[in-house]
């Protein structure tokens, strides 16, 4: 088979065959097959240009992790196979469906479900009664997520700041980098002032719990601080 003869399925799906047991020039043929038809794309899934809460909005398919206990004989038949029956039925599956599940599986669990449960947390905010400044800010970000992409690097975990949850992991360092900068910008508090991040704190409480000067002195994994 040449590199320019198309990927014919009945030779290469539902006859046993392994993804690695397909030569290279026609897995590269083959790859076409599994891409969702730009005609498709923006109807199945939301456009990465749409805003977080247009993305929020767009109605995505429902998926379930549980798996079926139906007896396994229901799915086989005690009859001979029926070869034309077998490949028509392959043909009525087209292969991008499986890219449209991959992708519509991930959006699920890295955008779609996490912005949720950020949007509820504003949504929370704008509701509580205790603090004005608190509750202007959650409109502010509320109106910008009608702007902001969602499918941006910078965009994908700001959803991590939303919520309880802003002061644990690698926010932590984030937000002492924030810090770090506004001292920066601010040569008087520069001279006196220097943020790093949770490494050195936990460096400095390790080196006191030995009470041993001349092992926090010597020692080369406190050299840096």
């Amino acid at each position: 088979m040449s590199s320019c003869t198309p990927f014919i399925k009945a030779e290469w799906v539902s006859v046993g065959k392994k993804w690695n047991d397909i030569p290279p020039h026609v897995q590269h043929v083959a790859k076409q097959d599994f891409l969702i038809p730009n005609a498709i794309h923006a109807k199945v899934l939301p456009p990465p240009g749409n805003s977080v809460k247009q993305m929020l909005e767009f109605t995505l398919p429902s998926y379930t992790i549980s798996i079926g206990t139906h007896s396994p004989e229901s799915s086989f038949s005690r009859n001979s196979p029926d070869t034309i029956l077998d490949f028509s039925i392959t043909q009525l599956l087209a292969l991008w469906l499986i890219s449209f599940w991959a992708k519509a599986l991930r959006l699920h669990k890295t955008a779609h479900e996490p912005w949720i449960g950020a949007k509820e947390w504003l949504n929370a905010q704008v509701r509580q009664k205790i603090s004005m400044e608190q509750r202007q800010l959650a409109e502010a970000a509320i109106v910008l997520l009608a702007t902001l992409p969602w499918d941006s690097t910078p965009v994908h975990a700001l959803w991590c700041y939303l919520g309880p949850h802003c002061t644990t992991g690698t926010q932590q360092n984030d937000l002492l980098d924030i810090l770090s900068d506004c001292i920066t910008a601010q040569p008087a508090l520069a001279e006196q002032l220097q943020v790093k991040g949770l490494a050195l704190s936990v460096k400095i409480i390790e080196a006191a719990a030995m009470q041993n000067a001349t092992t926090y002195k010597t020692v080369q994994t406190f050299q840096w601080i």
